[in-house]
């Protein structure tokens, strides 16, 4: 009896000490994400990438091989013009104190990966996303509900995972590198039309197929949603 009271306040003492240790983690990563974003300024031409809170099943599994956004801006910075840069931002979630999962996310070296290229920017927390959006040449998420934000403001969006707004003809998929190199050729000629009406018909029509089976419906739905947006 006194040998199972042993092991299991043993236990509870290691769990102690193992939140310790994450929550320590989290703060040296607000600290570095701080020092990495003070100096920021947008830049002329640029993606933006924000992060999404890991763990979570948005990166993994549904980025597939891309649940990390280490390699994604990696692979993005291979493809890329040198005149444009990538600008990413964190999620609030993952820099809150009193959510205990975000301590098993992020860590400060992964900050300095990312910084490695001066092509990485750190825009602050307090940075609006949305402007963020609207000064961008383009958005590329893994399945970040940013990229359906942006898709509003009728911004091209390049995905690396596989979100439940993603909707063929309206998001640039990676499949491969020409995947990327299409996105970008587009973006920096400024030959692409995004319609959100159109998209919210076949987003939709993919959404509630087995509710509504005329496309007017559809058609009707997408006006209706659009125009909230309109007024917003």
């Amino acid at each position: 009896m006194s040998c199972n009271f042993s092991i299991k306040y043993c236990w509870i003492e290691i769990e102690a000490c193992s939140s310790k240790v994450e929550a320590i983690r989290q703060k040296k990563a607000i600290k570095k994400y701080g020092q990495l974003s003070h100096n920021y300024k947008t830049p002329d031409k640029y993606i933006f990438f924000p992060l999404q809170m890991q763990p979570e099943v948005t990166t993994t599994p549904l980025g597939g091989l891309y649940s990390t956004h280490i390699r994604c801006v990696n692979h993005l910075l291979g493809l890329i013009p040198k005149d444009l840069s990538i600008v990413i931002k964190e999620h609030p979630y993952q820099h809150d104190l009193n959510f205990s999962m975000a301590r098993l996310g992020r860590r400060s070296e992964d900050y300095d990966i990312l910084n490695l290229s001066s092509r990485v920017l750190f825009a602050p927390m307090s940075e609006n996303t949305h402007d963020l959006i609207r000064n961008s040449n383009g958005v590329s998420v893994i399945t970040s509900s940013v990229g359906f934000e942006s898709i509003c403001l009728e911004k091209p969006v390049l995905v690396f995972g596989f979100p439940w707004w993603y909707v063929q003809g309206f998001n640039y998929h990676i499949f491969d590198d020409a995947s990327i190199k299409n996105f970008v050729n587009d973006i920096v000629e400024g030959e692409i039309t995004q319609n959100k009406e159109d998209f919210f018909v076949k987003l939709s029509w993919y959404l509630f197929k087995g509710e509504f089976a005329d496309l007017e419906s559809h058609e009707k739905l997408s006006k209706s949603v659009t125009s909230f947006l309109n007024d917003k």
